[in-house]
């Protein structure tokens, strides 16, 4: 019998009750809130995923982080902000990550309406780190890093954790019914009671866990119950475990870095390049997009992982031309990367 997921929680029949709620007291307006019945989640969340978001996500070779300057308005970055975002749309970034560090919700949601408005319906446009702003009707998705995965892992066991408590009774719902698909030369994802065993959220709602990961796998179910089966979530990996626990977490796409020192993160632990070959081939289903100071000079590293794809930041940000370097990188990721692996089968046949 798996042990329970929260204290005096046991799962039943192979499900989790429709809400979960941490140990300890609860603020008021919690309390209230625990005493409604909730909405129930999605029976089946790979069913119900919208098929054109993933579609076009597993489509996508080249994703844009558009970062917005510090000293902008963040409601409505500069023109050559926007200049440099178009181009590389045009050049071929089916993605473009929104990252607004000093940015508002509110700022957020109007930001995202705005690339929504001069960018068109078919590019996808993910939120960086702000769940209620993914949640607005123009935003395709959530990208969480680690730290803030972690931080609303933890929000979850506050007294008063207001709504995500809710979403991450429905993030575990999700979870519940979800069906795992194997790696591509490994055993299965595993199955509800192995993640109950300790695993997954059953480490992830561990009240007071001191396991980082288990607090990031716990704020991504969150993240996963807030923005429903239909939008898209994302997160910062470096190795198979991570990946694992992302899945756990039901994000649909990682990115898996860094690759190369960056401006944007000059600190950021470097990846390792047999690790990220390794679990291109693991997951091989799973869109995983390599990040953190890629240009066309570190793209290399990317072919030769035998990876097509990348996301790519202030190389096309900062970029003379960034219709030309969105072009040229989104062409090395697919003719080269074909030749690449005919090479490879070639030599050894």
């Amino acid at each position: 019998m798996p042990k329970p997921l929260l204290p005096g929680r046991e799962p039943v029949g192979g499900r989790i009750g429709p809400l979960v709620r941490p140990s300890g007291p609860l603020g008021p307006a919690c309390a209230a809130r625990m005493a409604e019945p909730p909405a129930r989640a999605c029976p089946c969340f790979d069913a119900v995923m919208t098929a054109d978001r993933r579609s076009r996500l597993r489509a996508c070779h080249l994703y844009l982080v558009a970062s917005v300057p510090e000293a902008a308005d963040p409601s409505d970055p500069p023109a050559f902000w926007w200049t440099a975002v178009e181009a590389s749309v045009r050049g071929g970034a089916g993605a473009v990550q929104l990252r607004a560090k000093q940015a508002s919700t509110d700022q957020r949601c109007r930001l995202v309406a705005l690339a929504r408005q001069r960018l068109g319906p078919k590019v996808l446009l993910i939120i960086n780190d702000d769940l209620r702003a993914a949640r607005c009707d123009d935003a395709d998705g959530l990208h969480l890093g680690r730290e803030d995965a972690e931080r609303l892992g933890q929000q979850y066991f506050e007294p008063d954790p207001g709504e995500e408590l809710t979403w991450g009774a429905l993030g575990l719902e999700l979870f519940a019914s979800t069906e795992r698909r194997p790696e591509a030369d490994g055993p299965a994802q595993p199955d509800l009671g192995t993640l109950l065993g300790g695993l997954g959220p059953a480490g992830c709602a561990s009240p007071g866990s001191d396991s980082p990961a288990d607090r990031r796998c716990m704020g991504l179910l969150v993240a996963r119950g807030g923005l429903g089966p239909t939008k898209l979530l994302g997160t910062s990996t470096r190795d198979a475990g991570e990946i694992r626990r992302a899945l756990s977490g039901l994000a649909d796409h990682v990115g898996f870095g860094a690759m190369a020192v960056s401006g944007t993160k000059p600190d950021a632990t470097l990846a390792d390049p047999l690790e990220l070959r390794s679990c291109g081939r693991r997951f091989a289903q799973l869109p995983v997009f390599p990040i953190g100071g890629v240009d066309s000079r570190t793209l290399g590293r990317v072919l030769d992982a035998n990876l097509d794809r990348a996301a790519v930041g202030a190389a096309l940000m900062d970029a003379e031309d960034p219709w030309a370097l969105a072009s040229e990188l989104l062409r090395r990721l697919t003719h080269d990367r074909l030749r690449r692996a005919d090479q490879d089968g070639a030599a050894g046949a």
